[in-house]
């Protein structure tokens, strides 16, 4: 069952990430999964879930570590934009009642 909750919850995150992505951050960044084989180009965000527990107490409720990357090179990405877009991405993130309000009631519909 775990591994159900972090397909489904990273899949969502990812597309809550694209449709809310903050005005200066690039429309043309993609946002991945990082268990998929999709060519990644860079610049590009990548989740990946670790360590998942079960809740025993709550049935199909597990809690999940997630690491989001950002990824860049060096060539065609200043350190001044990476670092501007990783604020972002902690910004978006840490909105928790935007995530609930559209991640948490889709889950049960998968």
């Amino acid at each position: 069952m775990p591994n159900l909750i972090e397909d489904r919850l990273t899949s969502l995150l990812a597309e809550w990430i694209d449709a809310n992505r903050p005005e200066d951050f690039p429309s043309t960044m993609p946002v991945h999964v990082a268990n998929r084989d999709e060519l990644r180009s860079r610049p590009c965000v990548v989740l990946n879930t670790t360590e998942s527990k079960p809740v025993p107490a709550l049935p199909h409720t597990a809690r999940v570590k997630l690491d989001v990357h950002l990824f860049s090179q060096a060539d065609d990405t200043t350190a001044a934009d990476h670092a501007l877009w990783a604020g972002m991405l902690v910004a978006m993130l840490q909105g928790k009642a935007a995530i609930h309000g559209t991640i948490y009631k889709d889950v049960g519909t998968a």
